[in-house]
């Protein structure tokens, strides 16, 4: 009996320091019909999710996609981007916004993807921006590391870490943007 009494007031003692997070930007019709567990994909849409999935991409190309959540106006998400292959690696640009004119997020991206081997990885370079009505805008950098290794052809093994820097919106520690793993 201890020990589940030992259990539940750890448990509850975790939650208190659970927040609401803000930075969900995945994006792509793959990863959602996986339930965004994207961190082994390597397609176009990598550069929003792991960014080491890029480097699997052979062709340039250019991605836009659009959501609407529960037919809500102001539940929207955009997402577009560009990446372009070249002889050293691939190159990304991409634009996420998520918002109306009451509230809204934006991220502006810019990544780099390479193959090494079996081995794929990625850098990625982020500015957020936040608004919100009456309140005003704060924004800052943050970046992202991913990486994915392919043992055979059907089985990979990815990983990522997004704000590994631990970037605030302002001074105030209550403002960090989240470590997402």
């Amino acid at each position: 009996m201890k020990l589940i009494v030992t259990f539940f007031i750890f448990f509850i003692l975790i939650l208190v320091k659970i927040f609401g997070q803000s930075l969900q930007f995945e994006a792509g019709g793959r990863s959602a019909g996986l339930g965004n567990t994207n961190s082994n994909l390597k397609d176009e849409w990598s550069i929003f999710n792991n960014v080491g999935g890029i480097s699997g991409v052979e062709n340039g190309v250019v991605i836009f996609g659009y959501n609407r959540y529960f037919g809500i106006e102001g539940f929207d998400k955009v997402a577009a981007g560009l990446i372009h292959p070249f002889q050293f690696g691939n190159i990304g640009v991409s634009f996420f916004r998520f918002g109306d004119q009451l509230y809204s997020e934006q991220v502006v991206s810019a990544a780099f993807g390479n193959k090494i081997g079996f081995v794929n990885l990625g850098f990625r370079a982020n500015y957020y921006q936040m608004r919100i009505e009456d309140f005003g805008t704060a924004g800052t950098l943050f970046f992202d590391l991913g990486g994915i290794v392919e043992l055979i052809p059907k089985l990979s093994f990815g990983a990522y870490i997004s704000n590994f820097t631990i970037s605030r919106l302002n001074n105030s520690e209550k403002s960090s943007l989240p470590v997402i793993m």
